[in-house]
């Protein structure tokens, strides 16, 4: 085989391929390597003219131009991808491979200074906001697979191209990581969902590790600066995760990056019949790089009321759309003692958690409005903390909406629904999160950081597919987000750090689910555990796990004041 021009007999003969980003620097090379198997491709990007030129480079290296076809617009457009798919059935009739592999880098700030408007874009000489990142390198893919699977061919295939460092402390790059850390989990629902269907998709993951260029040497040596340590550190601590060693070009065998052309022959793997029994799975192009899955534990124990005393204790609560079991948690925390308040996201649910807070006997819950992607609302409330209160132990961010809002489904999900579920899931928890940590860093001096804790939905009955997109998306910016309070420690900036955890739900559908992980919120608060694992997993069986349902709500209000 000529390596140089199209195959006709190769491992993708008559096959049709689109490929985002198929000029970019990994890109270039799935495109070649696809080419030389035989494949029709249909190649997208932003600018025209650098896919022309791209194309005629490849028809000069002596590739057919008929098996090429350019297809331009941003994917975070969900028009734009049914434009693409379009142009690939007119071109070349059905889709048999699907990949993703477009993504911009995102802004390179650590979570205080991430923008999330255009004007803080403009202010740090960012390209994109968070909003923009999530939307290009997670709804972009959520676009293109909603586009292309009505016309995609019995064991299509979809394949996603990550980063491990979507499971890495990978510092200063939450906006990068935190949605790709979302599209780890969409891979996994869409293999779930589409598997099943009649035309039997499969779809997996690839996840380059660092790759051996110029690009990611000034990634890392940015990384270093902004760390304020030695250029080189960055590279060396992911060098020294790997187990391959490679030849270098004196043939000295050392640790070193893998090769566009390594991810390259990856993605061509899953897009060949050479894996057809393969789905939901990952594929790590890292040389060994040993990176952990999630960081996890099973709740294993009722949390005891006679260790948990929140007396004097302030706990801020963001509410989503279910005020009722908002109550729940806010209710667990005052019986133990805290003072309580409330913020909610939407003005309606302000009026209604109002109405529900006058019913109380005596009311003991503060309501405010708090919007995290609106910084002045973010600013309003924490400034009423610390005018009326001077502390700030316990925060509880529930998720802004409930099961069923956007649907269930991932691949045949509504435009809106994939751009508010961005919105509210994934970039407004870092938006708080970067709002907190900011107002933190300015209440000096402080002994200890307030106990933060995520909160997921519960089981919605159909797979929780985007319940489990928010949970990865999550667990990548608590990740990252203790990563960078460890640096701002070890600088000596204050001595306290933010230890942030997510209480993981939907795994259980029992009926104390809710009582079960109340009562855990307000045993984090008391301060007296810490929990290294980020996501804490609510048991499939409580009574099982602990031995015990929960005690009757009556019992739980005399034991803490019998306590104190």
């Amino acid at each position: 085989m000529n390596d140089n021009k199209n195959s006709t007999g190769g491992r993708l003969a008559g096959r049709t391929v689109i490929l985002t980003g198929a000029a970019g620097n990994i890109g270039s090379y799935i495109s070649r390597s696809l080419l030389r198997q035989g494949a029709r491709v249909v190649m997208t990007g932003r600018s025209r003219e650098k896919l022309d030129a791209f194309i005629d480079e490849l028809v000069a290296e002596g590739y057919d131009r008929a098996a090429m076809v350019a297809a331009t617009g941003d994917c975070a457009d969900p028009e734009v991808c049914r434009q693409i798919v379009a142009t690939a059935v007119e071109h070349f009739g059905e889709v048999d491979v699907l990949i993703n592999n477009a993504g911009a880098a995102g802004p390179k700030r650590t979570l205080r200074y991430i923008p999330f408007s255009n004007a803080e874009k403009r202010a740090l000489d960012e390209n994109q906001t968070m909003y923009e990142s999530a939307m290009n390198l997670l709804a972009g893919p959520w676009h293109m697979v909603r586009a292309t699977v009505p016309h995609m061919s019995v064991g299509g295939s979809i394949i996603n191209v990550s980063t491990i460092f979507s499971r890495t402390r990978y510092f200063g790059r939450i906006a990068y990581t935190v949605p790709k850390s979302g599209l780890n989990a969409l891979s996994l629902g869409l293999a779930r969902e589409l598997g099943a269907g009649e035309k039997g998709i499969r779809v997996n993951t690839v996840f380059p590790g660092p790759i051996e260029s110029e690009r990611i040497d000034k990634v890392f040596a940015a990384m270093d600066s902004l760390q304020g340590q030695t250029e080189g550190t960055t590279s060396s601590e992911f060098r020294n995760l790997m187990l391959i060693k490679q030849p270098d070009d004196n043939g000295t065998m050392e640790y070193r990056y893998p090769t566009p052309d390594d991810v390259a022959s990856t993605v061509l793997f899953l897009s060949s019949d050479d894996s057809r029994s393969f789905s939901g799975h990952g594929f790590e192009v890292t040389n060994g790089m040993q990176v952990p899955t999630r960081s996890r534990s099973k709740l294993v124990s009722w949390p005891d009321d006679r260790l948990v005393d929140l007396g004097g204790r302030v706990v801020l609560i963001l509410c989503g759309s279910d005020i009722d079991e908002a109550m729940v948690f806010a209710e667990r925390n005052i019986h133990r003692g805290a003072t309580v308040v409330m913020g909610c996201r939407t003005l309606d649910a302000l009026g209604y958690l109002r109405a529900r807070v006058q019913e109380l006997e005596p009311v003991a819950i503060q309501v405010q409005h708090l919007d995290p992607l609106r910084p002045e609302s973010m600013e309003r409330v924490f400034q009423f903390v610390s005018d009326n209160y001077g502390r700030l132990d316990g925060v509880i961010v529930l998720p802004a909406t409930p099961n069923g809002q956007h649907g269930y489904s991932l691949s045949t999900a509504d435009d809106d629904d994939v751009a508010a579920f961005v919105e509210a899931e994934v970039v407004a928890p870092v938006a708080f999160a970067s709002s907190l940590t900011r107002k933190l860093a300015s209440w000096k001096p402080r002994r200890t950081a307030p106990q933060v804790t995520f909160i997921t939905n519960p089981d919605d009955g159909h797979g929780n597919l985007l319940n489990d997109i928010k949970r990865a998306a999550v667990e990548e910016l608590i990740r990252v987000w203790r990563y960078e309070e460890r640096h701002e420690d070890d600088k000596g900036h204050w001595g306290w750090l933010n230890v942030p955890n997510q209480l993981v739900r939907f795994d259980n559908n029992e009926a104390d689910n809710l009582a079960f992980a109340a009562d855990w919120t307000a045993t984090l608060n008391n301060g007296v555990r810490k929990m290294d694992p980020i996501d804490l997993w609510v048991p499939k069986s409580i009574r099982r796990a602990t031995g015990k349902s929960s005690m009757p709500l009556s019992i739980q209000r005399v034991l803490p004041g019998l306590h104190r």
